[in-house]
């Protein structure tokens, strides 16, 4: 088992019996992730104790190191208030020496999940920022603060992460002067997550109100092409159709209000959020944009590029929810074609 971990804010141990004591560490993340492990506690139990173990509890969740630090085993889904399960109890055993005499003691440790995301488990975050990009994505959770958003293209042939953009909302206080990958995840809010090779957050840009509802909206591109008038994404780009994204400004406040503050685009929930396909090869989504209100409806709306169709497709906005998944040339509300002479038109 690991004896070092990723720190996190984690329920607390709440000693029951014996006359140690029981300590709660406030370290939301840390740079350090070794396997996913979350530091959450600790024990002890006073005088010359030592040998800690845990003999009790489920074993698969949690893990208590000789020396009493007491980790949640993170396997890619955080402890969850809103299931049903409360707490968990584990026991802890250690030894304590007086003189020649070593004895054995142990208590009941109850640790907590609470609805207070502040005081839950923050799963650790992949993040890879050799082929970042970063966009200002207006005011997404509506506080009067812009927030921002960096595309990390999923499977991009530089990294195997699978972080496909992250969400930092804006506040009062200052972001660090350089955002390495450790000060990204410290300040991230939210983690959008994709399939490996699907090339999603090649492309991340405000999409506008396009649903009515007060509430920025997101565009994020999947584009899988591999073009010699365009930058190389991927030496041997995967196979599939080029997908735009869109992620309501509801679902972001959701999800950074929520206890495992993650959106997967390849499961976008009723409500979340919907996504365009282009045909493959296309280079749907190299370009997207917001383009305000064109049908003067009160709805903003998108325009989407494909370069390698020659045209642009506009999407009218309107009251939402949407959700499921729409054809780039079926579904589009207008289509402005390039002349035959033109090269990549849709392509700015």
């Amino acid at each position: 088992m690991p004896k070092g971990g990723n720190g996190g804010g984690g329920g607390k141990p709440d000693n029951s019996s014996g006359s140690g004591d029981a300590t709660v560490y406030e370290i939301i993340e840390s740079a350090d992730a070794t396997g996913g492990d979350v530091l959450i506690g600790s024990y002890s139990g006073g005088g010359k104790a030592s040998n800690y173990a845990m003999t009790g509890g489920d074993d698969s969740l949690f893990f208590v190191s000789s020396d009493g630090e007491i980790y949640y085993i993170y396997e890619g889904e955080a402890l969850d208030y809103e299931s049903g399960t409360t707490s968990y109890e584990i026991t802890v055993s250690w030894e304590v020496t007086k003189g020649k005499n070593v004895t054995q003691e142990e208590t009941v440790l109850t640790i907590n999940v609470t609805d207070d995301v502040s005081d839950n488990i923050v799963p650790p975050m992949d993040i890879d920022l050799s082929d970042a990009r970063l966009t200002l994505a207006g005011d997404l959770n509506d506080d009067g603060f812009a927030d921002l958003v960096i595309g990390m293209p999923v499977g991009s042939g530089l990294s195997d992460s699978t972080t496909a953009a992250v969400v930092i909302l804006g506040s009062g206080s200052e972001l660090a002067t350089a955002l390495d990958s450790a000060a990204v995840e410290a300040a991230a809010s939210i983690q959008i997550v994709a399939s490996l090779g699907s090339e999603a957050g090649f492309t991340v840009v405000n999409a506008g109100d396009i649903d009515g509802d007060g509430l920025d909206d997101l565009l994020i591109s999947a584009t899988r092409v591999d073009s010699p008038l365009l930058p190389t994404i991927d030496p041997i780009p995967s196979e599939g159709d080029d997908i735009v994204y869109l992620l309501y400004g509801s679902a972001i406040v959701a999800a950074a209000s929520s206890l495992d503050p993650v959106i997967d685009l390849d499961a976008l929930g009723a409500g979340e959020g919907f996504q365009i396909e282009g045909p493959a090869g296309s280079a749907t989504g190299v370009s997207v944009t917001n383009a305000g209100d064109i049908n003067g409806d009160t709805y903003d709306d998108i325009i989407i590029g494909a370069s390698e169709l020659n045209e642009l497709y506009v999407f009218y906005g309107e009251a939402g929810p949407l959700s499921g998944s729409y054809d780039l040339q079926a579904d589009a509300d207008l289509v402005i074609s390039g002349a035959d002479n033109v090269n990549l038109f849709g392509f700015y």
